[in-house]
């Protein structure tokens, strides 16, 4: 018995909605495969103007070095953090509040990297500090402890070497606030502060506001 050969249907011939999900479930893993998509299929190339595609794409490179996104690739990261990319509003928040000294606007863009459905890992890290280190101990502890540090450090400690790579050649200006929140938050003396590596509930946060401050 023969088997029936079923025709093969062409991307051209799908609905835009779908041509849509697959770009977008295309450029989550990288911009290249994005780029490769379109050029192999004009139909896919119309649908990258699609609003779901510009929210889900990967933007690993600028994150890596946000000073692309005022460069490089700024048509590209404009169009991505007005589709509200999780990526592309936790560079812009680090770029304004740490390069620009607008903090405002730069907690604005860390929060909604950090609330997103999927949130940015580095964002809750970040936001997290800046909040303890603003004097915001609740919220800091909040946000830094959507990471689950209690059950692994491994994430956070991921985290911190991610921002650190992220903020190389952005120059950081520190806030006299910050000092007066390192004493509010000093731990008990039976912590020893001066070992970064070994943290426990009481000195896990005060820790991470130390490197923050004193290392970037």
């Amino acid at each position: 018995m023969k088997r029936s050969i079923q025709p093969s249907t062409s991307l051209t011939s799908l609905p835009p909605d779908l041509l849509s999900k697959i770009l977008s479930h295309a450029g989550e893993n990288s911009r290249e495969d994005v780029r490769n998509g379109i050029f192999m299929c004009k139909a896919l190339g119309n649908s990258a103007a699609d609003i779901q595609v510009f929210k889900s794409l990967e933007l690993r490179d600028i994150v890596k070095c946000p000073l692309l996104a005022l460069r490089k690739y700024a048509e590209l990261f404009q169009k991505c953090l007005l589709h509200s990319n999780p990526a592309a509003h936790y560079i812009k928040g680090l770029l304004e509040y740490l390069r620009f000294d607008n903090p405002i606007e730069g907690l604005k863009h860390l929060k909604e990297a950090a609330d997103a459905t999927v949130p940015v890992n580095e964002a809750l890290y970040l936001y997290g500090t800046i909040m303890l280190c603003t004097g915001h101990y609740n919220i800091g502890k909040h946000y830094m402890d959507r990471l689950r540090w209690m059950d692994d450090k491994a994430l956070t400690e991921q985290c911190w070497k991610n921002i650190m790579i992220s903020v190389h050649g952005i120059g950081i200006i520190t806030k006299p606030e910050y000092m007066t929140s390192l004493w509010a938050m000093m731990p008990p003396y039976v912590c020893n502060i001066n070992d970064m590596d070994n943290t426990c509930e009481k000195c896990f946060h005060y820790k991470q506001m130390i490197k923050f401050i004193f290392t970037i």
